[in-house]
């Protein structure tokens, strides 16, 4: 029985020395798991910038389409889209329309208005056809009326009780003004009263 305590102490005893001598040792935390984790937060980071770039690349804008189209109306199309997308989705051109008036290469701005005007309109000089023109310019005079925010003085002189004098007051406080933000906004013009403006309503427009 003694030498039974003897061998339980002697192995109690080794046991203790293996400890203090650092021969057993806890297992350390490994640094590969460390970088794992680093680098699925990464992953994940990097997930949610590609996908707030997908959001901005899938923006929409809207475009009113009129004229000599097939189905005029507004229309959305892709931010950075084209004139010619824009014709496509209204059904494309009417045989009237005269196809070589807006630069159908230019990209649209959001929430602009494209008319496209009749070969007849073009050849008599009531749509303006320049190559240095805004693709998105309203016919000065053309089928949807004067736009008074782009009009000439000749242009202006074409409306009734328009003449040079009032079309010159006209420009004149277009140019002081910065345009026109409503067709009513006429009146405010020297010498445009209600009458004038009676006749000429149906006819103008801004944009």
């Amino acid at each position: 029985m003694q030498r039974g305590t003897k061998i339980i102490g002697l192995l109690i005893g080794i046991m203790v020395i293996f400890l203090s001598s650092g021969c057993i040792k806890k297992q350390p935390v490994q640094k590969e798991s460390l970088k794992a984790v680093e680098i699925q937060k990464k992953e994940e980071q990097e997930k949610k910038r590609e996908k707030k770039t997908e959001k901005k690349s899938e923006k929409k804008i809207l475009v009113h389409v009129c004229g000599e189209v097939i189905n005029p109306g507004v229309y959305e199309v892709e931010a950075g889209g084209r004139i010619w997308e824009a014709i496509r989705l209204a059904g494309g051109f009417t045989q009237e329309a005269d196809q070589d008036y807006l630069n159908q290469a230019k990209e649209i701005r959001d929430g602009e208005k494209l008319y496209v005007p009749g070969r007849q309109e073009t050849a008599s000089g009531s749509a303006a056809l320049s190559s240095g023109e805004e693709a998105s310019s309203l016919s000065a005079s053309g089928s949807e009326g004067v736009n008074i925010n782009r009009a000439s003085k000749e242009d202006l002189m074409k409306l009734d009780g328009i003449g040079e004098a009032k079309a010159e007051a006209i420009l004149t406080y277009r140019k002081e003004q910065g345009g026109f933000q409503r067709v009513e906004e006429i009146k405010e013009v020297s010498g445009i009263g209600e009458g004038v403006f009676q006749k000429i309503k149906g006819r103008i427009q801004v944009d």
